[in-house]
């Protein structure tokens, strides 16, 4: 879908360069085909190299790196608060149901 789009901007763009080269004289015909002459190796070289996507840079890749990192260190800490919430949880005796919380009894 995204080629369509660029597509259709390359032919916009050849359209805008004929009417231009139009106010300077030429006529229609003549016009058109120096317009796609002018355009066509920008266009090619967008429609070839747009698909791979933009060039990696080390920033992006350390910037990967780091998220990554991130990623690994929040779930180590979630896994490790867990194992400590569970070991909390089982640790702890049952209250006694006979017995009433230490509010009620004003401690």
């Amino acid at each position: 879908m995204i080629l369509v789009g660029l597509i259709t901007k390359n032919g916009i763009l050849i359209v805008e360069v004929a009417n231009q080269l139009r106010l300077t004289g030429l006529d229609r015909r003549e016009a058109v085909l120096e317009a796609a002459t002018l355009r066509l190796r920008p266009i090619l070289m967008t429609t070839l190299v747009y698909p791979a996507g933009p060039p990696s840079s080390p920033q992006r890749r350390e910037a990967a790196e780091r998220a990554e990192q991130s990623r690994h260190r929040l779930q180590a800490t979630a896994e490790l608060n867990a194992g400590q919430f569970a070991a909390n949880r089982t640790l702890q005796p049952a209250p006694d149901p006979q017995r009433p919380p230490f509010h009620v009894l004003g401690v």
